[in-house]
């Protein structure tokens, strides 16, 4: 069964997914997420563990804690502990509303750590902390060893990773956690059986059960992350023993789908929504007795569920509805909260499918009144929109950041790529970063032989077909990017007249790095909407010029 989206908590301000059961009640559970990246690499699992306990008769809350999911921040730059404590708290609070007399919790990470707390205060029934943070000093610590190497000002004490950011009393209050085994109820503690950061648990005596699988979902980028399935079956037939075997009459509540927040002095309405015949998830926001006519539509990078690197999305989101627009995070097919149609697979990025997924949300968005649709997407998403354009969807305006124009795709025998057809033997090198630099030194005339013999497609093809197809295209590219190397080493004559195209804008951005995750690279960004794209979507704003050539910011 399909998650529902859920809203609950204080004025219904936090949001989670909702599983239920088929049937009767036995129990419920609340699932917590880790922080961060982390939470992208587990999304897939932590929605699997989910499932299997819902098909047990067990229902799942799995929350998103605000600003780190589809809901927004709670004042950003104070200490969020108490804002996650009370969301994993109004969680528990919401499944007992709902009929649940036992209520237990699952936390990865961080989180497991504040579930251990939470049910050692009485909040819970059963806990499962899976690689908890044991001691949150220490932790704290390699976070900021890590974030040395980002861009963040040096005079700061907080810490940006992966785009998420921890203001320092946040990690202050982080710094004084620890893990303890709570006493009164069961739990299941996983410690990984792989190298750890974090000091053994039944060395002070706690029983613990170690486990394989963990690094290999979360130590690595998203779009490799493995579900590690022994775990899964681990946690849930322990769950399964711990939950009443009885099964009780659930209250039927509606699952509340809207909740109303304030940005500045305007309220914005959030509402989660399934789109089409393949239930796209998608999150819309807009002022509250606003009827928008231009929609922003806020697409996946990666393996992500759409809230953008580091939640950009959801910030992003609220400015374009205090702008008087319609504000869309969408989750393509096999990503995030959209279930997997035939034709592509759970996690796949660049699924050939997407460009009927976004077919799908543009009538969607017509149907209600949407005249101008703009879509802002990174890296893989940015490519996937202008799939979409060329296979007919109702789009006006692709916003690509670091697109990757010269991606090889050799599935178009199949479904139509707006990039054209590479050789399966040629895609497998050219998709292969280590070797770019090797590829830069290819001479421009292999690369036409190459484009001629139709081996490998010219980098220039998508945005030939998208701007044949009418929509305005703006890309945003690092000083380093891969995409933009392509298109003026591989098809230069070609890219220059495309470039200075009345519907093509370029910009090169001093600061960008290609996962966005760099502040100072958002930054960059956010300046460039702010003044050539956010003003299209309200009466009241002009938009500034921008030049049909490359255009470099420093």
């Amino acid at each position: 069964m399909i998650a529902q989206p859920h809203w609950f908590g204080p004025s219904r301000s936090l949001f989670g997914m909702l599983h239920t059961p088929s049937g009767g009640l036995r129990g419920a559970v609340v699932v917590c997420p880790p922080l961060g990246y982390e939470a992208v690499g587990s999304y897939a699992t932590l929605r699997r563990v989910a499932e299997r306990l819902a098909s047990l008769g067990i229902a799942c809350l799995r929350i998103a804690y605000p600003g780190m999911g589809y809901g927004p921040a709670d004042q950003p730059g104070t200490d969020q502990l108490p804002v996650w404590r009370s969301a994993i708290g109004d969680a528990a609070s919401e499944l007992r509303s709902m009929g649940a007399t036992w209520v237990g919790v699952v936390g990865l990470r961080f989180s497991a750590t504040l579930a251990a707390e939470a049910t050692a205060d009485g909040g819970f029934d059963a806990l499962v902390a899976w690689d908890p943070v044991v001691n949150g000093r220490r932790y704290a610590r390699a976070m900021k060893m890590l974030s040395a190497h980002t861009d963040r000002d040096a005079t700061s004490d907080g810490v940006t990773l992966a785009g998420a950011e921890f203001a320092p009393p946040t990690l202050a209050a982080m710094s004084a956690c620890a893990f303890r085994q709570p006493d009164g109820a069961p739990a299941l503690v996983l410690q990984r059986s792989e190298a750890s950061i974090e000091a053994s648990l039944a060395e002070r005596g706690v029983p613990v059960v170690q486990v394989e699988g963990t690094a290999a979902m979360l130590d690595v980028d998203a779009e490799l992350s493995v579900v590690p399935h022994e775990i899964v079956d681990r946690i849930t037939e322990w769950l399964d023993l711990q939950a009443p075997a009885a099964m009780a009459a659930a209250a039927t509540l509606p699952s509340p789908v809207a909740s109303t927040v304030h940005h500045s002095d305007l309220a914005l309405r959030r509402d989660a929504v399934r789109i089409g015949r393949s239930q796209l998830f998608a999150m819309l926001t807009r002022a509250d007795a606003a009827t928008p006519e231009h929609a922003v539509l806020f697409l996946n990078n990666g393996a992500s569920f759409a809230i953008g690197p580091g939640g950009a999305w959801i910030d992003w989101a609220e400015e374009v509805a205090w702008l008087g627009g319609l504000a869309v995070q969408v989750d393509v097919s096999g990503l995030g909260e959209s279930p997997t149609v035939a034709g592509g697979a759970e996690q796949q990025v660049y699924s050939a499918v997407s460009a009927q997924n976004l077919t799908d949300v543009a009538a969607f968005l017509r149907a209600r009144g949407i005249r101008q649709i703009t879509t802002v997407g990174l890296c893989s998403g940015a490519f996937l929109a202008l799939d979409a354009v060329v296979a007919g969807a109702a789009i006006d305006h692709v916003v690509a950041v670091n697109a990757r124009v010269d991606k090889p795709f050799t599935d178009t025998r199949r479904v139509p790529r707006s990039a054209g057809h590479t050789n399966r033997f040629l895609a497998l090198p050219l998709s292969k970063s280590p070797l770019f630099p090797t590829l830069d030194k290819v001479p421009t005339w292999a690369w036409r032989l190459l484009a001629r013999a139709h081996l490998v497609a010219a980098p220039t093809v998508a945005l030939r077909r998208a701007l044949l197809c009418g929509a305005r295209v703006t890309l945003l590219f690092g000083t380093q990017e891969w995409g933009l190397r392509a298109l003026e080493h591989r098809d230069p004559d070609t890219w220059e007249a495309i470039r200075r195209h009345p519907r093509m804008a370029v910009a090169v951005l001093a600061d960008l790095d290609h996962s966005m995750f760099e502040p100072a690279g958002r930054a960059a960004v956010e300046a460039y909407l702010r003044t050539h794209v956010w003003p299209t979507v309200t009466p009241t704003l002009t938009p500034q010029p921008s030049e049909s050539s490359t255009e470099v910011i420093a």
